[in-house]
């Protein structure tokens, strides 16, 4: 976890529109990752997930659902400590509470579902050092993955990056070459280089999985990025200023890294070797063709 700990996931659809609205884009990107990373707390001990119910209660930091769990109980302990509010000591450990959520919460299986999912976006909050709103969250978030598709491209993207792009005013280029870097990412993948081209790298910059499912999308703007001059200048700013590194000579499409894990004279490499087995390929099977050809030719002269 410590690894990607600034790093969110995103299914590639929720950049659709980012040209246009792009504070709503990052914000949703914000919010989906937040609830994905959530859901990789698979093993939260059952006293923790108490724990922290009971302190946001006391700091009003539940959502309507779980208060309304909570007041059902129509409990004399639980939330009833006014004056020291679960501290004892200089030390939040209300155990008389924490014990008596912990048994309603074996009884209701909906509630103690909530309570995990509380505290599993408690823990996705706190790996990412930001603060926000856990039931607004949780719920954007649910909803968004009901609607992911099958086999989408799921990108990754920095807190750093969303928040900036999310809350400063960017240019139309600038917003061009986040989302170009994104395609990139999401081409990659795991991978550390990859063979792709300009039409699978615009289909992704506005938020689909392949050139295909771009049929019948003919807005101003991608038309200007399908352009030659404009996806170039993208390209070439990339590789100025975003560690992106790219390598093509007479050959069909490029190869592209990220990152200083691949240096250039490693990406020229593979993209020539490749191009020799392509040739050698295209060698035998033109031979094949044209013994074919000469076999044929010899059964028709007998």
């Amino acid at each position: 976890m410590n690894a990607e700990a600034r790093y969110i996931q995103f299914p590639l659809f929720l950049i659709r529109g980012a040209f246009e609205n792009r504070e709503a884009v990052f914000s949703k990107l914000l919010k989906y990752g937040i609830y994905r990373r959530s859901t990789l707390f698979k093993n939260c001990a059952f006293y923790d997930v108490g724990r922290q119910l009971i302190y946001d209660l006391y700091n009003d930091n539940l959502g309507t659902k779980l208060k309304n769990c909570i007041t059902a109980l129509n409990s004399d302990i639980i939330g009833c400590d006014e004056d020291y509010r679960g501290f004892i000591g200089g030390e939040f450990n209300p155990t008389d509470e924490i014990s008596e959520l912990l048994a309603a919460l074996r009884e209701n299986s909906n509630f103690k579902m909530l309570a995990i999912e509380h505290y599993q976006m408690h823990l996705a909050f706190n790996s990412l050092n930001i603060k926000g709103n856990i039931e607004n969250n949780l719920k954007v978030g649910k909803e968004i993955q009901r609607r992911i598709p099958e086999k989408e491209p799921m990108p990754m993207l920095s807190t750093k990056l969303v928040f900036d792009y999310r809350d400063n005013d960017k240019s139309e280029f600038e917003i061009a070459q986040l989302l170009a870097y994104m395609a990139i990412k999401s081409i990659l993948g795991e991978r550390p280089y990859f063979k792709t081209n300009k039409k699978i790298i615009l289909s992704r910059m506005f938020g689909f999985a392949n050139h295909s499912k771009t049929v019948g999308y003919e807005t101003e703007l991608f038309k200007k990025y399908a352009t030659r001059y404009h996806i170039d200048r993208v390209l070439r700013e990339l590789e100025l200023s975003w560690h992106v590194k790219t390598y093509s000579d007479h050959m069909r499409g490029f190869f592209v890294s990220v990152g200083e894990k691949v240096c250039l004279n490693t990406l020229a490499s593979v993209a020539e070797d490749s191009k020799r087995k392509n040739r050698i390929a295209d060698l035998k099977k033109k031979k094949a063709e044209a013994k074919k050809r000469a076999t044929t030719t010899t059964k028709g002269k007998q």
